[in-house]
């Protein structure tokens, strides 16, 4: 019986702690109603979760009738953790408290055809780093999460593979780091790591069932249902990109050809206006381009397409349809409620969801279409990392007690 009551305020206590951590700042009153525990066990349960230094009373808000409540928040000083985000040019990591408000931030370019070697040095070097940056060095450091661009398997904490990244295949990086820093580690998928943060504080914060295109170098897409991540038998779902648009088209980098990510993506912009250039497409950007060739890149392209050069905001119209093919036969498929396209590509907003918008509605089945949300990633700074950050925190909340 006592076993029984304990599991019970354990559970409780973790309820309240995750409900707090992904709403902000709740007071008694809205946690009794989200949670349906009793009024009495709520104000003892939020008692002992303020003597242990894991919440604080911040701030007063209204009530349904509009009377002043006490809020309750996580304590910033019960912990902070380190998200890590990298390319194969770059590594970015950051130092976040429990109120998800970045405490320091670190970013280091690393040379052309860097080693895997080389990469895990400098990951390392980046978390010492962020880990010496918190002010006080009281606060207890909780954990870190990796956000791997590659194919990883997550359970062993493995990073299989990244194309990009000379001589990088079944890096242990969980084993690495664990016995660099004696810290729990969390190694997971670039993209399902943006979707993680765009979930719990961003645009997908109303979705169970939602997809994530990250249109960037590539394409990669994360898929969520009913609120937990979908892997797949190998841990594969998700390689948008890799699928089939034209079986004619170009060779890809995974030996196919006419893979989507061949027309949509970052790299597929950049041969398109070197392919324009060579062949006289005129256009106010591809004659500044061809001025000035260092004028050419993804930002500039966003820029031009959103000021309605005729070149880019027609190159834009036709990746939006052709991304939109593909993703009707993925909502016929999957029914998600929404999609959210992230990425660099995202930059182009509405010029870039509209036309997938509407060819998904035309091409997919009425009932799949009828309420399903089209929506741009909404963070900004680092997703990844901030998704990885929070991979420890959902370990934290789960009721598995780090504080």
């Amino acid at each position: 019986m006592e076993k029984r009551k304990s599991f019970a305020k354990s559970h409780h206590k973790a309820a309240i702690k995750r409900l707090i951590y992904e709403n902000g700042s709740l007071s008694r009153t809205e946690i009794q109603q989200k949670t349906g525990i009793r009024p009495a066990s709520i104000t003892q349960l939020t008692r002992e979760l303020i003597e242990e230094n894991i919440l604080i009373e911040k701030g007063l808000g209204n009530n349904q009738k509009g009377k002043k409540q006490r809020l309750l928040t996580l304590n910033p000083n019960g912990g902070t953790v380190i998200g890590i985000e990298f390319d194969p040019q770059s590594i970015h990591g950051l130092l976040i408290d429990l109120e998800n408000k970045i405490i320091s931030e670190k970013n280091y370019t690393l040379p052309e055809k860097a080693t895997g070697n080389q990469f895990v040095e400098q990951l390392k070097k980046t978390i010492h780093q962020l880990i010496h940056a918190d002010p006080t060095h009281m606060t207890p450091l909780l954990g870190i999460g990796i956000a791997d661009p590659g194919l990883v398997d997550r359970e062993q904490g493995v990073s299989l593979f990244c194309s990009q990244i000379a001589d990088w295949r079944d890096v242990p990086l969980r084993q690495i780091m664990e016995k660099e820093f004696q810290l729990p580690i969390y190694v997971e998928g670039n993209t399902n790591c943006k979707l993680l943060a765009e979930s719990l504080f961003g645009a997908g914060r109303n979705f169970q069932n939602q997809i994530y295109i990250d249109l960037s170098y590539g394409i990669g897409a994360s898929l969520m249902t009913h609120g937990s991540f979908y892997y797949g038998a190998q841990g594969l779902a998700g390689e948008l990109g890799h699928i089939q648009y034209d079986k004619s088209g170009p060779i890809c980098s995974c030996g196919s050809h006419g893979c989507l990510e061949m027309f949509v993506s970052s790299s597929a912009v950049i041969r398109s206006i070197k392919n324009a250039i060579q062949h006289g497409v005129i256009s106010p950007y591809l004659d500044h381009i061809r001025e000035n060739t260092a004028f050419l890149s993804i930002h500039s392209f966003i820029k031009a397409a959103n000021e309605n050069d005729k070149f880019c905001a027609s190159l834009v119209e036709e990746m939006g349809r052709t991304l939109g093919e593909v993703i009707a036969n993925v909502v016929n498929l999957l029914n998600p409620e929404a999609i959210l396209i992230g990425g660099e590509l995202a930059d182009l907003g509405d010029l870039i969801i509209n036309p997938v918008k509407g060819t998904v509605r035309r091409q997919s089945l009425e009932l799949a279409t009828r309420n399903l949300a089209f929506k741009v990633a909404e963070i900004k700074d680092r997703p990844a990392a901030r998704g990885a950050a929070s991979l420890v925190l959902n370990q934290v909340f789960k009721g598995n007690e780090l504080f």
